[in-house]
């Protein structure tokens, strides 16, 4: 005859338990476009099973977990029993998101960028396109990104990828009006390598005063050595330069 003893089940009385930790009322100070959660009703928690089965239980099936520990956790779709409805679409927002991707909102999203564009561009130093290639190495347009990731050192490459834009733009019915009448300028980063910070960091686990034993000279010495490596295999990288903003010569778009 086996030994095994099945679990007592018991029931643990929600109400009770709530009646005796909780207020009556929870109180939720709503703002906005904030709302109380269905999912929980304001409460910010939520029911899990928990299940488990016994090794030596002779009812046993496999694969199956008839025993459980219910317990309360956070509720996934809200905080703290509250949930954000978009005031457009009067759908709510997914926990953790606080723009709703419907087409009232990206329109507003786009009206804004596009407000942000035109206070940079009217704050910009403006070029003549011809300073591209000499003034600048390379420019930047936000609306090449797919390409080179908006960067280009001639004309040639960005009406190339303009076009290559409004054809993606037109397959996803979306229709150009538009042609930007600027790009940005761009400021050129090289690699640079210190040699005080390569030695102070290679120091950080040895004794204290290493650093001021290796000395001043012999510190000097390595950023000669630095200086030299990166002359002859340093590296140049470009980033944008909202301070700056390049003419496009559209006559030129053939």
């Amino acid at each position: 005859m086996s030994d095994f003893v099945k679990p007592e089940r018991v029931s643990v009385p929600i109400n009770e338990a709530f009646r005796t930790l909780l207020p009556v009322n929870l109180i939720k100070d709503l703002h906005g476009d904030e709302a109380i959660c269905p999912t929980c009703h304001g409460l910010g928690l939520r029911v899990v099973d928990n299940i488990y089965g016994l090794s030596d239980d002779p009812d046993k099936t496999a694969g199956q977990f008839p025993y459980k520990h219910q317990s309360l956790v956070f509720c996934p779709s809200c905080y703290n029993g509250v949930v954000h409805i978009c005031p457009d679409c009067g759908k709510q927002l997914p926990i953790g998101y606080r723009k709703c991707s419907c087409p009232a909102e990206q329109r507003r999203q786009r009206e804004k960028k596009k407000q942000e564009y035109q206070e940079m561009l009217q704050k910009a130093q403006k070029h003549e396109s011809y300073e591209l290639g000499s003034k600048f190495t390379m420019a930047y347009s936000d609306y090449t990104e797919h390409y080179n990731e908006g960067y280009f050192s001639d004309w040639q490459e960005f009406f190339d990828a303009w076009h290559d834009f409004v054809t993606s733009r037109e397959e996803d019915g979306i229709q150009v009006t538009e042609q930007p009448e600027y790009v940005w300028g761009t400021e050129q980063i090289k690699l640079q390598l210190d040699a005080g910070s390569i030695i102070e960091q290679a120091c950080e686990e040895m004794y204290e005063d290493a650093m001021s034993d290796i000395g001043t000279a012999a510190i000097n010495e390595l950023q000669a050595y630095l200086d030299t490596w990166e002359y002859r295999y340093g590296v140049k990288s470009y980033l944008v330069d909202h301070k700056h903003a390049i003419k496009i010569p559209w006559e030129e778009d053939t």
